[in-house]
């Protein structure tokens, strides 16, 4: 299963020729007086520091992105546009990181085991590698847990081109039928595999979105022939790691494992200069 699929997402899988191997509640009491006023303004705070984690995440790495003339920085760009950051911090983050004096950054990989033996690959952005390695080292040893040599988990992984696309259905006009729009996307020279992945239906979406793979040295070719020939719109495009299927490991089975994974990974994905986080565990 590809990584990173909302939670309640439905999954439509369409193999092409040689497919790529692969809450807690809480509840406040109802204070009188000013007792009110501090749970509400408690979490105000909590709501304003989650906030900021998300807006200095993405500031890091258009930032990261820039030094490096990554490829990808429109895209970083967008989704942060789409995750509520304001376009002056944006902005500032774009001349802060293009002007004189501003430190070189580095993509650099890190492997491990997180609970239950699944193996990780996480993927960083930063300016400072110490600073990164020692954050997510730290992360791992609260765990109980090591990072590995390089090597390590890589062999439970292919290294894929991944693609996000939409298909616009213009407003007013017949939609155009799914059939259609397999049919557009197999077209394309390159395209080893897709998924049709469905927003739940509590979340507003412009309609369903497709995840392309492809072989990484053929990413960028065909993000653009499936944007300028075939009208569809690219959202993301980037060389990431699939977990290879014989070597998936399945959690459902143990609640207690399942959730400590589960609280590793959210943990790992808090750490502002981690951009990926990759695992075998069957989604």
């Amino acid at each position: 299963m590809l990584k990173g699929l909302a939670f309640g997402s439905t999954v439509t899988r369409v193999a092409i020729a040689h497919s790529v191997v692969r809450p807690l509640t809480t509840t406040v009491p109802r204070w009188s007086g000013h007792n009110k006023w501090s749970t509400i303004k408690h979490d105000k705070m909590k709501n304003d520091s989650a906030k900021n984690k998300v807006i200095n995440k993405y500031v890091n790495q258009i930032m990261v992105a820039i030094k490096l003339k990554d490829t990808r920085l429109q895209a970083i760009i967008d989704t942060a546009m789409k995750g509520n950051v304001p376009k002056k911090v944006i902005d500032n983050a774009i001349k802060k990181a293009s002007g004189a004096g501003a430190t070189e950054g580095a993509i650099n990989i890190y492997e491990g085991m997180g609970p239950g033996g699944v193996a990780l690959i996480i993927e960083t952005q930063t300016d400072n590698k110490n600073r990164t390695v020692a954050l997510v080292r730290s992360h791992f040893t609260k765990s109980n847990l090591n990072l590995l040599s390089m090597g390590s988990s890589m062999h439970y992984f292919d290294k894929v081109g991944h693609i996000v696309v939409t298909y616009p259905q213009p407003e007013g006009s017949e939609p155009v039928d799914e059939g259609t729009i397999f049919d557009k996307i197999i077209e394309v020279e390159g395209v080893e595999d897709f998924e049709k992945i469905e927003a739940p239906e509590d979340e507003s979406a412009t309609g369903p979105e497709y995840i392309i793979l492809t072989e990484p040295s053929m990413t960028n070719k065909v993000a653009k022939e499936l944007q300028d020939s075939y009208g569809f719109e690219v959202t993301e495009a980037n060389i990431g790691y699939q977990p290879k299927s014989e070597m998936q490991v399945d959690l459902s089975q143990n609640e207690d494992i399942r959730n400590a994974f589960n609280r590793f990974i959210d943990g790992l994905r808090e750490i502002d200069d981690v951009t990926e986080v990759y695992s075998n565990e069957t989604q």
